[in-house]
């Protein structure tokens, strides 16, 4: 083959060259705006949410993913006070005119938003879309670079892009893509009240882990929250912990464990809930210092009783 084929540019349909770096591409893989609904610009940081790639495909996922990704326009009749606490409507009001042009009875709907954490980025122009049995991405075009030099200081300002899609229903070849979320309101893993997060050298001594021992520990309220922080202060050890949970809506599990120093870092959790226990899967090794474990689970998603190896604080509720 002739290097020229090897080397084969594509092209978006308004001739900007796609920044597309395969060797071997079938060009009817390729959707772009001549043949599919498609949209990129700069949405803004969009705080309810972070980054996402989702696909829609039919009513019962598009219902879902309204409320979820924040999708959905505010409802009539709102203040502005009450406006400005719902949110921006920078990835709403493109999709639900992109919803109304081309029905999800129709068509499926590939969705992606990409906070970013500094104004150090150009907004992606977005030339196609690529589909095969294994893949699934927007294909951005050459043209698009990092908005300054290597090195050069950003602004500390949160952002984001938005790149959607309409596609026709028989468009997709998979039923489940790598890397993209299909939305499905009973998955605990997709609710807005749902995080998980382990830090393995939360403390450089076990000195957190001999006062709290290997229990679980389920806190349902603000105060009990305060009380669990206090049993490490009356035993004379410095304890911080006061992560963000909506208690009318979830409530907070932390588990203490050994760690090592060779384990630095922050990293999520699994999360399992089988009958009446909950498992947090981390793992574990040495004897260093104190790893701390956390999450908060949506009140819809926990079982009526716990096993013992969660309790509430001293002097805490009884859960349920």
């Amino acid at each position: 083959m002739e290097s020229g084929e090897r080397n084969q540019k594509y092209y978006a349909a308004d001739g900007t060259e796609l920044n597309l770096n395969m060797r071997w591409v079938d060009s009817s893989n390729l959707l772009t705006a001549d043949d599919i609904y498609l949209l990129s610009y700069r949405s803004g940081n969009i705080s309810r949410v972070d980054s996402y790639r989702i696909i829609i495909e039919n009513q019962e996922q598009l219902d879902f993913a309204l409320e979820r990704y924040a999708l959905a326009l505010p409802p009539d009749g709102l203040n502005e006070d009450e406006l400005w606490e719902f949110g921006s409507t920078a990835i709403a009001e493109p999709f639900n005119e992109m919803m109304e042009n081309y029905p999800i009875g129709d068509y499926s709907y590939v969705v992606e938003y990409e906070g970013v954490n500094h104004g150090g980025y150009a907004a992606l122009q977005i030339g196609a879309l690529f589909v095969d049995h294994d893949n699934l991405y927007f294909v951005p075009t050459v043209s698009n670079a990092p908005s300054g030099d290597y090195g050069e200081a950003f602004p500390d300002v949160m952002d984001g892009f938005c790149y959607m899609a309409a596609i026709p229903k028989d468009t997709l070849m998979n039923e489940r893509y790598d890397g993209w979320t299909y939305p499905d309101r009973n998955d605990l893993y997709q609710d807005i009240d749902f995080t998980y997060w382990v830090n393995y050298t939360y403390s450089d001594t076990t000195k957190l882990y001999q006062i709290y021992g290997d229990t679980g520990y389920i806190v349902q309220s603000r105060e009990e929250l305060q009380a669990l922080v206090n049993m490490a202060q009356s035993n004379g050890t410095e304890f911080y912990f006061n992560p963000y949970v909506d208690f009318d809506r979830a409530v907070l599990l932390i588990r203490f464990f050994e760690s090592t120093y060779a384990l630095q870092g922050r990293s999520r959790a699994t999360i399992t809930i089988e009958g009446n226990d909950i498992n947090m899967e981390y793992g574990t090794s040495g004897s260093d210092c104190t790893g701390l474990a956390y999450a908060t689970i949506p009140l819809r998603f926990l079982p009526d009783t716990l096993t013992a190896d969660w309790q509430s604080p001293p002097d805490g509720l009884k859960y349920r």
